[in-house]
């Protein structure tokens, strides 16, 4: 993304916490600090470089348990008329589309527009445009500006605070009714699973990712998969670790 920037005549600069991609990132010509973004950092980046006309981060706004930090960071860097641009997965596409298997241990939040709308507000920020977006099975893309900013905030801020309002998705009742729907998917897949398994089919499993871990220790699968298929590589002979496997001699894996 920031090559395509640089390509186009703008100064860039990436900031990463991994510090062989950035090291990578900045051998090829896009100078990326290894480090995580703060507002001490922002400070400092301000001071060597200038504000920032666009700050950018896709699905990280959501990884961070430091959210206040990096909301203050953002402000403090960002030029009076520029904007942060950022992507993230989106509450009600999770209920909706029972999205589950997205929540484990890097997805420290789980944003709808309202309540993010107050955090930003109480950061000196201002979102003024909600952007669905399909990736990762529904997602939003977020624009912000600094708060009292001149641009206006469109319709599709309200609209969809309206509809989240209109849909219950600040009330307690609505994540209880996803918990019941999930029991009952569960309860149909694993019926279906041990009908299969009584015939002597062999079950396996398609990817290998994050997510996955989710979806076999929510839905109980790893009584039943005989073993998973990924296309990456790296993932090849190896094993989604953790789940209890009557097919693996440790008992504690899974191929």
């Amino acid at each position: 993304m920031l090559r395509f920037f640089k390509n186009h005549g703008l100064r860039v600069l990436g900031i990463d916490p991994a510090k062989t991609i950035a090291e990578k990132a900045t051998a090829s010509g896009i100078e990326t600090i290894p480090a995580f973004f703060t507002k001490e950092l922002a400070c400092l980046i301000r001071e060597k470089h200038g504000r920032a006309s666009i700050i950018t981060a896709n699905n990280v706004f959501a990884h961070a348990d430091n959210m206040g930090d990096m909301a203050d960071g953002i402000a403090a860097l960002l030029d009076q008329d520029g904007i942060f641009c950022f992507e993230v997965s989106y509450l009600p596409h999770i209920l909706e589309n029972k999205l589950f298997d997205t929540i484990y241990h890097e997805h420290l939040c789980y944003h709808s527009i309202k309540p993010l709308q107050t955090f930003l507000q109480s950061h000196g920020l201002e979102l003024i445009d909600f952007i669905n977006i399909p990736t990762k099975g529904g997602s939003f893309r977020g624009i912000v500006q600094q708060a009292g900013g001149l641009r206006p905030v469109t319709p599709s801020v309200r609209r969809q605070i309206e509809y989240e309002k209109a849909n219950a998705y600040d009330r307690e009742e609505t994540f209880e009714h996803f918990v019941s729907e999930l029991d009952g998917i569960k309860q149909e897949l694993t019926g279906l699973l041990e009908d299969l398994a009584a015939k002597g089919c062999t079950i396996a499993g398609y990817g290998a990712s994050a997510t996955v871990t989710t979806l076999i220790y929510y839905l109980g699968l790893g009584k039943f998969l005989q073993y998973l298929v990924d296309d990456n590589p790296r993932k090849q002979g190896t094993f989604s670790r953790g789940c209890i496997c009557r097919f693996c001699p440790q008992r504690r894996c899974m191929r």
